[in-house]
């Protein structure tokens, strides 16, 4: 019967060359990686809760209060709107409207 005697020194070397080539190991604690998922679970929760009962006010217009479908309907507005979208060109990344002859 043969023993081998290896030394805890021994193996060091050769167990952190088996874990060197490791990819995708987290040096996240578990109870972190417990704290992290349960979070993110709660404001999954929390944000389904949110579209379920719909917490969003509905849009009104700066002139006369006026809701969205009522500016779908008016004639002057929409002829305003295709005006501008035929005139005018937006900068999205600036915020800006430029206009031709303005």
């Amino acid at each position: 019967m043969l023993l081998y005697a290896h030394s805890a020194s021994d193996r060091t070397p050769r167990l952190a060359a088996l874990n060197c080539g490791v990819i995708g190991r987290s040096a996240m604690p578990q109870r972190a990686k417990i704290v992290v998922t349960t979070l993110l679970c709660l404001l999954g929760a929390l944000n389904a809760i949110a579209l379920a009962i719909n917490l969003s006010q509905p849009s009104r217009a700066a002139v006369r209060a006026t809701s969205y479908q009522d500016l779908l309907r008016d004639p002057d507005f929409t002829r305003a709107v295709k005006t501008i979208a035929e005139q005018c060109s937006v900068n999205v990344d600036l915020a800006k409207l430029k206009c031709q002859g303005g």
